[in-house]
């Protein structure tokens, strides 16, 4: 009993001697606190850098409305509050109203900052801070931000400054957002060197020298909404929006009215840039409306502007103009087509080589096209266009296919529907092809029928056994009609078809499919023949009434693909639907093809 209670009394005492160190290793956190500044007394601070001085992580320094003439240096996690923009001022005695430097996640808000030789406001390097809500001019750059990340400019009024409004230099992911830029002396916003991945968004950068001004490897940023009207400095190249030495920049929605030059866009090799205007309107410029080159590539998407005010340094640079298209799919009863497989022929790049399938309500939108590329080809300062539309558009299902062409130069986005009825796709390659049509014509002209390759094929021939005096008969796109004596061409035919799209293109066979065996009249010596049939079968059964070698002693057909002859040696080999056929027959005699 009494080493059970000696054993409690030493746990108790252990127990009670641990308490002091516990308390001693908790440390203590200590709330944020507000230092407040009034420059005419009453509060703790009358000076923004003493607050400042005296502020721990995260506090928040509060300046009451006055005029502080001062430079505020800021080196720690903190939130810089004025009371009112408009009368709570920083008059800057040297360099810069306000420095942030090696210091993150600050905050500066609510002030006027005038005088900094330097700068209004900078930072660097200062990551994820966020300048808002101040009113900066009458400084050198109003704000600055150099080697800073995840930063937020926004809802600043940034004018009267003697250089710009705003710099980024050697910056990543900042958002530079609503701010009003008027009336500085070289740019409203200036990108300059190594800024990536930037948003520059829904800004009014007007009466300035440059509205917005990327240089010199500021690559893949993202400006959206910006307003640039009447930038007209001094110097020759002011402009609405300038872009020199960066690629892959998306601008969308820039309106871009009577500057001195619109939008220019300027390289040199070997640093060929391209940069991309979307839904953006460039127009009443002093000068050109747009200025492209040295080596620098422009491609605008459902952008308005003066097509005849564009400006090309070399005969190396390119201005690409593009819509938007939308496709709606129908059937032959006027229902919507959901799920089905669309593709458009871009003859920019010869094909998307891609497949979109319509939404449930058979409708795909935004797809972009290419209207023409101008370049100066002569070096006469004045490009060349080169048209591309139309362009073909093929919808097909399990059952169904329809075309469409958008009509040429459409100088505008449009919506295109396409009509499914029955029918077969036939992939040609470039060159000569050897093939048949797997359906039952309604009309056999041959303008008809290949129609939906219009522009990809320039010659088609086929050779008749029984026209002894003139086998082959031939179409050219480049010959009269009374030089072609090839007009028709129809499911029992094989036939020679030269197709010159480099990347091959789609033939669409419309009609119906073959309700009954179909039959073919053979002659002595080489035919030329279709295969209408429903699918495939192997060489014997497709003879069907003939013998090989007693009736048919040869049959080949041509691969596009490999450019080589294919030989029907063995009865396991096969006829395919949509190829022709060389058929050496040993007798006359009627070919009943089965289904």
């Amino acid at each position: 009993m009494k080493s059970k209670i000696w054993v409690s009394t030493v746990v108790i005492v252990l127990m009670v001697s641990f308490i002091p160190i516990i308390i001693e290793i908790v440390p203590t956190v200590k709330a944020p606190a507000i230092l407040e500044v009034d420059d005419s007394g009453g509060k703790p601070y009358t000076s923004i850098q003493a607050a400042v001085d005296d502020a721990q992580l995260g506090d928040t320094v509060f300046v009451y409305s006055g005029v502080y003439y001062e430079d505020v240096t800021i080196t720690i996690t903190i939130n810089l509050t004025g009371e009112d923009r408009d009368t709570t001022i920083i008059n800057s005695t040297n360099l810069m109203g306000i420095y942030v430097t090696n210091a993150d996640f600050v905050n500066i808000s609510g002030f006027t900052v005038v005088n900094g030789s330097w700068a209004g406001i900078r930072l660097m390097p200062s990551n994820n801070s966020i300048v808002e809500n101040n009113r900066v001019e009458m400084n050198s750059d109003g704000i600055q931000v150099i080697e800073s990340n995840n930063t937020i400019i926004r809802d600043n009024i940034v004018l009267n400054n003697t250089d710009d409004g705003i710099y980024l230099g050697r910056s990543t992911n900042v958002t530079v957002e609503n701010n009003t830029c008027f009336n500085n002396d070289h740019d409203g916003i200036y990108i300059y060197e190594n800024n990536y991945y930037n948003k520059i968004i829904s800004n009014n950068c007007s009466y300035n020298g440059h509205g917005i001004y990327l240089t010199t490897d500021s690559d893949n940023n993202f400006l959206k909404d910006n307003v640039v009207i009447s930038n007209d400095g001094p110097t020759l190249s002011h402009s609405g929006l300038y872009i020199a030495f960066s690629d892959n920049n998306v601008i969308i929605n820039l309106t871009c009215l009577n500057n001195k030059y619109g939008l220019v866009m300027t390289s040199g090799l070997p640093d060929t840039i391209t940069n991309y205007v979307i839904n953006s309107t460039i127009l009443n410029s002093i000068n050109d409306n747009i200025w492209i080159g040295p080596e620098s590539h422009g491609i605008f998407l459902n952008s308005t502007f003066d097509k005849n005010d564009i400006y090309y340094w070399d005969t190396i640079s390119t201005l690409t103009n593009q819509w938007y298209l939308h496709v709606n799919v129908i059937d032959y009863l006027g229902n919507p087509v959901p799920y089905t497989n669309v593709k458009i022929d871009d003859n920019l790049n010869g094909s998307y080589n891609q497949t979109f399938i319509t939404n449930p309500s058979g409708i795909i939108k935004w797809l972009p096209v290419t209207e023409y590329v101008e370049q100066d080809t002569t070096g006469d300062t004045i490009g060349e266009k080169t048209y591309y539309t139309p362009h073909r558009i093929i919808a097909w299902n399990d059952t169904l296919v329809g075309y469409a062409f958008p009509e040429p130069f459409m100088n505008k986005s449009k919506t295109i529907t396409i009509i499914l009825y029955n029918g077969t796709l036939l992939d040609l390659k470039n060159g000569w092809n050897l093939i048949s049509l797997p359906r039952l014509q309604s009309d056999t002209n041959l303008k008809i029928v290949l129609h939906s390759i219009e522009g990809r094929y320039d010659s088609v021939q086929l050779y008749n056994i029984i026209d002894v005096s003139d086998h082959w008969k031939h179409y050219h796109i480049s010959k009269p009609s009374y030089m072609n004596d090839l007009n028709d061409i129809n499911h029992t035919m094989g036939f020679w078809l030269h197709i010159t799209d480099p990347l091959g293109t789609v033939l669409v066979v419309m009609g119906d499919e073959f309700k009954l065996d179909q039959n073919i009249s053979l002659y002595p010596g080489w035919n030329l023949v279709g295969y209408p049939s429903k699918s495939n079968k192997t060489r014997d059964v497709a003879l069907d009434n003939l013998f090989f070698d007693t009736d048919i002693d040869s049959i080949w057909t041509y691969n596009a693909s490999t450019e080589k002859w294919v030989k029907l040696d063995e009865a396991t080999d096969y006829f395919e639907i949509g190829k022709g056929y060389w058929v050496h027959s040993k007798v006359t005699k009627v070919w009943n093809v089965p289904l």
